[in-house]
């Protein structure tokens, strides 16, 4: 396999049909000309998605380009989102480091009336990106039955793609269970008008068959109240600083 463009980092629990459409949806929707990983992380006592592990791999094992690995593990459940992305992480060779759902699909573009991959969409935004720029952020789409409300819209945010340099400057994915969150407040920033964030043409649909429930709610304001913590928004602050030194000593050197 040559260089990788991209890793999806998929922690995965329940739901075992959408985990197969979102897999389908990056094989079916990919050129398959560049290669790309997914690495899945599966608790122990999933039964459901563990009894798909055969076809998982049936699927990427047709394909050229795309590859799977799957990590079984304890629950560390959703307050500890972050270990399941940090072991994912460690993992990854690829240049960008894509945190990914299994509610979450990739979508068809068409741009200016030619169909698009999302690969080779995603290969010229990365080939084209300034030298200060640490993440992407991909086009969300959601439906109006979307449970976060009508009318359809536009988003982005919700699943940050960070380059591979500023991981490895850092030395884990994070420390927070609000993964995006995490990485929003320590890459999204402008230094002398330069923008360290861009959009990307790479559009994915999300729809997550769990949100707005009672146990959804909780569990979220569990993370919540994690992320808010001192110790997490004071380690958060520094590695802000650290990725703020990193950039501003590229734009001098420019």
């Amino acid at each position: 396999m040559d260089e990788i463009l991209v890793s999806f980092l998929m922690p995965t629990r329940d739901f075992p049909q959408e985990t197969l459409n979102s897999l389908k949806s990056i094989i079916n929707n990919s050129s398959d000309t560049i290669d790309y990983e997914i690495l899945m992380a599966l608790d122990f006592d999933d039964i459901e998605n563990i009894n798909n592990i055969p076809q998982m791999y049936e699927l990427f094992n047709k394909t050229k380009c795309g590859s799977i690995q799957i990590l079984i593990t304890e629950r560390y459940y959703y307050y500890s989102l972050h270990k399941y992305y940090n072991q994912l992480a460690k993992m990854s060779k690829g240049n960008l480091l894509l945190l990914w759902n299994n509610d979450a699909i990739c979508l068809e573009t068409n741009i200016f009336g030619k169909t698009t991959y999302w690969d080779e969409t995603l290969q010229q935004d990365y080939n084209n990106l300034e030298p200060y720029v640490a993440l992407l952020y991909p086009i969300e789409v959601y439906p109006e039955e979307n449970t976060r409300g009508g009318p359809p819209h536009l988003s982005n945010c919700g699943f940050p793609i960070i380059l591979r340099d500023i991981y490895e400057l850092i030395g884990y994915y994070s420390i927070s269970p609000l993964n995006d969150a995490y990485l929003t407040n320590i890459c999204n920033f402008k230094i002398d008008n330069y923008s360290t964030i861009k959009i990307s043409r790479f559009m994915i649909g999300h729809h997550s068959p769990s949100e707005g429930g009672i146990t959804q709610q909780e569990t979220f304001q569990k993370a919540s109240k994690i992320h808010y913590s001192d110790e997490i928004q004071r380690r958060t602050l520094h590695d802000r600083g650290v990725v703020e030194e990193y950039l501003r000593r590229i734009i001098n050197e420019k």
